[in-house]
C-alpha cells in the first residue's frame, strides 16, 4: 500500500451513494509535477473517491477549488474501445481546501478534517523529494 498527499486544483466533483446508501463523492484532481532537471512542469490527473464525513466535505467543495488530498493510492482499470485503460486513484481520507486553510478575514473557521493539518505538517517537515533522482 502506497499513501500519498496531493495539493492541486479539484475539476469535477460528484457526490454519489454507495449501493448502502452511505455517502460517496469522486472527482478529479489536477496535480502539477516538476520534470526532473528542467524548469518545466507536467500536470497528472488523479482520481479521487471519498467516502463518509470526507465524501460529504468534498462534496461541498467548488470544481477550481485548490486542495489537499491525503490518502492510499491504487490504480484502477477499465476497458473503454476495446482498450484497456489504467489510471492513477487516491482513496482520500482527509481533504483540505485552500479556503479552510486560510479562511477570508470575518468567515467563521471550519473544522474540516483537523488530522489532514497534522499530516501536512508531517509530510512537509520530512520532505523525502529533496535528492535527486540518480537515474
Amino acid at each position: 500500500m502506497m499513501t500519498a498527499a496531493a495539493y492541486g486544483t479539484l475539476i469535477t466533483v460528484k457526490p454519489v451513494k454507495t449501493k448502502t446508501g452511505k455517502p460517496m463523492t469522486v472527482g478529479t484532481l489536477a496535480v502539477k509535477l516538476p520534470i526532473a532537471k528542467t524548469e518545466e512542469q507536467e500536470t497528472q490527473w488523479l482520481n479521487l473517491m471519498a467516502f463518509g464525513d470526507t465524501a460529504e466535505a468534498l462534496a461541498k467543495l467548488e470544481p477550481r477549488t485548490n486542495i489537499s488530498a491525503f490518502g492510499r493510492l491504487q490504480f484502477s482499470r477499465y476497458e473503454k474501445d476495446g482498450e484497456e485503460k489504467t489510471v492513477l486513484q487516491m482513496i482520500a481520507d482527509n481533504i483540505i481546501s485552500a479556503r479552510t486553510a486560510r479562511p477570508k478575514a470575518g468567515r467563521k473557521k471550519s473544522n474540516l478534517q483537523p488530522a489532514a493539518f497534522e499530516a501536512l505538517d508531517r509530510f512537509q517537515e520530512d520532505d523525502p523529494f529533496k535528492d535527486e533522482i540518480p537515474f
